[in-house]
């Protein structure tokens, strides 16, 4: 038999940012913190560490339930109760960053290009379904100072921070959970 594969889906109506400004001086640099090591956790907490010396970036944290905050306590951490918690936090920050090391699709960077986020991300397998480096996103390594590098890059160039988002917001468009949904079901034969 032949296998298929269909990636994931987001919904649209609510992951979306249409009117996305960035500040020429400052940037929000989110990212969503579990305390897990494949997740990235001493990664995110050293460049975290950096990003609080950087002038113009302000971090704030998504902090995950049943995690341990207080490395985090002299930046903004946001609790989020629902999905609309995290929609607001995505439309919140031109950055996102996400050093997961194994995925197998990455929904969190795909919700956040689709709200208009420029994501710096780790090649953790799935995410490659939609990161174009450079284009849409930006590939790091798991080194702090190749991020450090590119959170410095985006924040001296507005113009490339609002065409990656741009560009980002058009990949995610391709990824409608509705496109998701009818891929199941012909592959089913339900439609």
């Amino acid at each position: 038999e032949k296998i298929k594969v269909i990636p994931n889906g987001i919904d649209l109506d609510i992951y979306n940012h249409p009117h996305r400004t960035f500040n020429k001086n400052k940037i929000v640099v989110g990212f969503n913190y579990r305390d897990i090591d494949w997740k990235g956790s001493e990664l995110y907490k050293s460049v975290f560490d950096k990003i609080c010396l950087l002038e113009g970036m302000e971090p704030v944290v998504l902090i995950s339930e049943n995690t341990n905050d207080s490395y985090f306590s002299s930046s903004r951490c946001l609790y989020p109760r629902n999905q609309n918690d995290v929609v607001s936090f995505y439309r919140e920050c031109d950055l996102f960053i996400y050093l997961s090391m194994i995925e197998g699709f990455g929904l969190p960077p795909l919700e956040a290009m689709a709200s208009g986020c420029v994501v710096l991300l780790i090649d953790s397998g799935g995410v490659m379904e939609f990161s174009i480096d450079q284009y849409n996103s930006f590939l790091v390594s798991g080194s702090q100072d190749d991020i450090t590098n590119k959170l410095m890059l985006l924040l001296k160039n507005a113009s490339l921070r609002k065409q990656t988002s741009y560009n980002a917001v058009s990949t995610a468009n391709n990824f409608k959970i509705k496109k998701m949904l009818n891929q199941h079901l012909n592959y089913l034969n339900l439609n």
